[in-house]
């Protein structure tokens, strides 16, 4: 019967379906592009940044292991007070990046508890730092080298591995949230491909 049509009409239905067409292809494109928008949007805020955060944390405290066993080593309690000015500063940035992260980039309860666990651990180090600095620039090194061999040693690797800990979490987090934007850019996509 559509065959019978004259040849016009039969050009405008056809023209017709093929703009129906098109019109569904940019929309699922756009919605697409949206999704796909959001996906990035979700990993860049809740896990990029919060990644970099805790790897300055981590810099820093690891910076601040290597400045107090160059200082031992050196045994100069002029070098120290030098160093103590230093471990200061990367305390100053280690407290940025951890206010940038902590609470707000948190986003569940086992991150939380891991958080505050990292804090306490954190304190109780510092405690133990500033106690060794003190020494060192008392020119000290005997009490310097009985901090660190006492309760340095056991802290710093219990520090290290909150932090390790919280980078994990939010690695598994952001791997979780791009197989879920993968997984949604498939299904889209692969409605627009049965269509």
């Amino acid at each position: 019967m559509f065959l019978k049509k004259s040849v016009k009409l039969r050009l405008g239905v056809s023209l017709g379906a093929c703009i129906v067409l098109l019109l569904i292809v940019g929309v699922l494109g756009i919605v697409t592009a949206g999704s796909v928008k959001q996906s990035l949007e979700k990993t860049y805020e809740e896990n990029l940044i919060t990644l970099v955060q805790l790897g300055n944390v981590r810099d820093a405290l690891l910076s601040n292991r290597v400045k107090i066993t160059a200082e031992q080593r050196d045994a100069d309690s002029a070098s120290a007070a030098a160093a103590k000015a230093e471990i200061a500063a990367n305390d100053a940035r280690l407290d940025k990046a951890w206010t940038s992260y902590f609470p707000e980039r948190i986003s569940n309860a086992k991150e939380r508890a891991m958080a505050e666990r990292f804090q306490s651990d954190l304190t109780t180090l510092r405690g133990n730092l500033d106690k060794l600095v003190t020494a060192m620039v008392a020119n000290d090194f005997a009490k310097a080298r009985e901090i660190t061999s006492g309760p340095l040693n056991a802290e710093y690797p219990t520090v290290i591995d909150d932090i390790n800990q919280l980078v994990e979490m939010n690695s598994r987090q952001a791997e979780a949230s791009y197989l879920e934007a993968a997984a949604n850019y498939a299904t889209v996509a692969g409605q627009g491909a049965s269509r």
